[in-house]
């Protein structure tokens, strides 16, 4: 899994900050998205080894290992992340998305 957490945040990953991205700022982005800890790619790696091991029974329309990881791009409640997670949860860009993109004040 190790593999897997390479491609998304080493040299030339999703979220290498050097790569271009679809942000207006995407190296200040790509820089605060959280990386993988050592210990959740090991879980990575037992998560899959568990469930693709031929006693495994998923559906067959279903993948038996499905796992997606990204950056939330949205309005955000800022109340909510505030209350519950602090105000240096998300980024400037969140705070001032409102007035940039709509118009707001």
């Amino acid at each position: 899994m190790k593999k897997f957490a390479d491609l998304k945040f080493g040299p030339n990953g999703a979220f290498d900050p050097e790569r271009p991205g679809p942000y207006r700022e995407s190296p200040r982005v790509k820089a605060r998205v959280e990386r993988y800890s050592v210990e959740f790619i090991e879980l990575m790696g037992e998560s899959r080894s568990t469930s693709t091991t031929p006693s495994a029974v998923s559906p067959a329309t279903v993948p038996s290992f499905y796992m997606r990881a990204y950056a939330q791009a949205q309005h955000c409640e800022m109340e909510f992340y505030d209350r519950f997670f602090g105000d240096d949860f998300y980024l400037d860009t969140h705070v001032n998305h409102m007035a940039t993109w709509h118009g707001a004040k």
